[in-house]
């Protein structure tokens, strides 16, 4: 099994190579993205809809920047601006006690759209962190697009109330026919990784569940033998 790694709060395997194309939506200040290209120097592309983390993106070489949204139109979009600005997003914070929030318009594509203008063929890793515009995203997540994605590595908000449990958990039941499902977060769906079945063999992926329940322990051991990775 190649080698699990645990990215600014994402865990994927590293099947990354010269070639991969990694897509970081959602990517904020770009840490992320910025810890890719230093694992693996590829095709990074990153995409962040908030003017104010965009601008700080900017600040980072040799990747691919992109001042939109992801949603399921293409055009002009409600973006939510928040006083923690790395919370704002397409999402109103309904029930979850956010105050000070301020709404604009931000430009917006659907997700096949921003493929085809940036001609992208082929997703070797995909992170999805949109602070609960996981609806929105997957609207316009054809099936096309799942046969040519290798992993998904996602940060579902249910647990800032930004997005129903049934919800997260119709996304996963539809990708659970193309992939794998590894749960990381015990609590909640807060860390989920999904490998194409044509990835990883069956037995790998059970290695991966058995990883995942016992994380914390196996972390520790499986970094002492450098066989995952957890320092970016």
């Amino acid at each position: 099994m190649k080698k699990l790694l645990f990215v600014k709060g994402h865990h994927f395997l590293n099947l990354l190579t010269d070639n991969s194309v990694v897509l970081d939506l959602g990517a904020n200040k770009g840490a992320f993205a910025k810890a890719i290209h230093s694992i693996q120097p590829c095709e990074v592309h990153s995409v962040e809809p908030s003017k104010e983390m965009f601008d700080e993106l900017m600040k980072i070489d040799n990747i691919r920047k992109y001042n939109t949204a992801i949603s399921s139109t293409s055009g002009k979009v409600r973006f939510v601006i928040r006083e923690n600005s790395e919370t704002s997003s397409l999402a109103a914070g309904k029930a979850s006690g956010l105050q000070n929030e301020k709404i604009v318009e931000v430009e917006s594509l659907t997700f096949n759209d921003f493929l085809v203008q940036n001609g992208i063929n082929k997703i070797d890793l995909l992170k999805i962190d949109i602070e609960g515009a996981e609806n929105d995203l997957f609207d316009s997540f054809s099936e096309s697009i799942e046969s040519r994605t290798d992993q998904i590595t996602i940060e579902f908000h249910d647990f800032l109330n930004h997005l129903k449990k049934s919800d997260v958990c119709r996304i996963i039941k539809r990708l659970s026919e193309r992939y794998y499902v590894v749960k990381f977060s015990p609590r909640s769906y807060k860390d989920i990784l999904f490998i194409s079945k044509n990835r990883i063999s069956y037995a790998d992926y059970w290695s991966l569940k058995f990883i995942s329940r016992y994380k914390y322990f196996f972390e520790l051991l499986l970094m002492k033998f450098g066989l995952v990775d957890s320092k970016y």
